[in-house]
C-alpha cells in the first residue's frame, strides 16, 4: 500500500504546481491586455547603437556651436575710382562691427592708375553680407575665403589655463600659512613662475579668440586701366586683343614723343644756331685771298695774250748781286 500511495501523491503534486504556473502566465497575460486596451504606453525599446531624434539633434546643435573656425580670404575689385570706393569699404566694415588694420591708397599718377589695399576685421557672424556690400562697389575679380578649425586648441588653452588658475590659487593658500622664510621664498618663486606661464597662455587666448571672431579679409581695388586682361579664346576676341595691344603700343610711342619732344626742340635751335655761325664764317674768311687770286689770275692772262711784252728776268740781277766788281 504504501509503495502505490507515493506514485499517486507525487503525480498530484505536478499536476497541481503546473496549473498554478499556468494560472500565473494567464493572470499576467489578462493584465498586460488591460494595460494596452486602457492606453497605457510601453517603454520605448530603443536598438542597441541607435540614438533617440530629440537626442540626435541636441547634440548636432552642441558640436555645431562648440566649434573654433579661424576665416581667412581676400577680395579684388574693380572699381571706376578707388579711393572713393576705399572709403566706402571702411564705412560698410565699421558699420558692421569690425575694424580696418592697414589701409593704403596709391592716387593717380602718369602712366600709373589710382589703386587702395585694405586689411579689415569683419565679425564672423557678419561675414557673408558685408562681402556682398564690399562686392557692390566695383566689378569682382577674384574671391577667396578659407576656415580653419581650431577648436581642440581653444579647448586646450581654456584646460590649461583653468588648471593654472587653480595652482595658483592653492600656492596663495600655501603662502599665508607658510611657517618659515624658506618655505616663503619657494611657496613666492612657484607663485611667480605659474602667474607667468598664466599670464602666456591668457594672451593667446585673447589672440585666438580675436582671431575666431573676427575674420581678416585682404581688399585690393584697382582700376579699369590695371584690370586683369581676358585671354582670347576665339577668333574675334583675338582680333580684339591686338587692336587693344595695337592702340597700347601707339600710347606708348605717343607718350615717348611727347617726353622727347621738348629735348628735340632745344637741340635743333642749338644746331640752327651753329650752322648759321659756321656760314658767316666762311663768308667773313675768302675775301682777301679771293682779291689776290684774282689779281694773279688777271696777270697771267694778260701775259699770255701779249708775246713781245717785255718779261723780267732775275738771272742777271742775281748775277750782279753775286759778283760786285762787274757791277762797278
Amino acid at each position: 500500500m504504501t509503495r502505490s500511495r507515493t506514485p499517486r501523491l507525487a503525480t498530484i503534486a505536478t499536476i497541481g504546481l503546473t496549473a498554478v504556473i499556468l494560472a500565473g502566465c494567464t493572470a499576467a497575460g489578462g493584465s498586460q491586455s488591460a494595460s494596452d486596451a486602457s492606453g497605457g504606453s510601453l517603454p520605448s525599446m530603443v536598438m542597441p547603437g541607435t540614438v533617440p531624434e530629440s537626442d540626435t539633434s541636441t547634440g548636432s546643435t552642441t558640436t555645431d556651436s562648440a566649434r573654433s573656425v579661424v576665416v581667412n580670404g581676400s577680395l579684388s575689385l574693380t572699381a571706376d575710382d578707388p579711393l572713393a570706393a576705399s572709403r566706402e569699404v571702411v564705412r560698410i566694415v565699421e558699420s558692421a562691427g569690425g575694424r580696418v588694420d592697414i589701409r593704403s591708397e596709391q592716387p593717380a599718377s602718369t602712366g600709373t592708375p589710382a589703386s587702395a589695399q585694405l586689411t579689415t576685421r569683419i565679425p564672423s557672424a557678419e561675414l557673408t553680407p558685408t562681402l556682398d556690400a564690399i562686392e557692390a562697389l566695383g566689378s569682382v575679380n577674384r574671391v577667396s575665403l578659407s576656415e580653419a578649425d581650431v577648436t581642440s586648441t581653444a579647448t586646450d588653452l581654456e584646460a590649461r589655463i583653468t588648471a593654472l588658475r587653480a595652482s595658483a590659487d592653492r600656492l596663495l593658500a600655501l603662502l599665508e600659512n607658510a611657517a618659515t622664510t624658506a618655505d616663503l621664498i619657494e611657496v613666492e618663486t612657484a607663485l611667480s613662475q605659474r602667474q607667468a606661464d598664466l599670464e602666456s597662455l591668457e594672451a593667446q587666448q585673447r589672440t585666438l579668440t580675436d582671431q575666431i571672431d573676427l575674420a581678416t579679409v585682404s581688399v585690393d581695388i584697382g582700376a579699369p586701366e590695371s584690370a586683369p586682361v581676358e585671354t582670347p579664346d576665339n577668333f574675334w576676341t583675338g582680333i580684339g586683343t591686338g587692336f587693344g595691344a595695337l592702340v597700347g603700343v601707339v600710347g606708348a610711342a605717343l607718350i615717348g614723343l611727347g617726353v622727347l619732344l621738348p629735348w628735340l626742340a632745344v637741340a635743333a635751335v642749338i644746331t640752327g644756331v651753329a650752322l648759321v655761325a659756321m656760314r658767316a664764317r666762311k663768308r667773313r674768311a675768302p675775301t682777301g685771298g679771293a682779291a689776290t687770286g684774282r689779281a694773279a689770275t688777271s696777270a697771267t692772262a694778260a701775259a699770255a695774250t701779249d708775246p713781245v711784252a717785255p718779261r723780267d728776268d732775275p738771272a742777271p740781277a742775281a748775277s750782279a748781286a753775286e759778283n760786285p766788281d762787274q757791277r762797278a
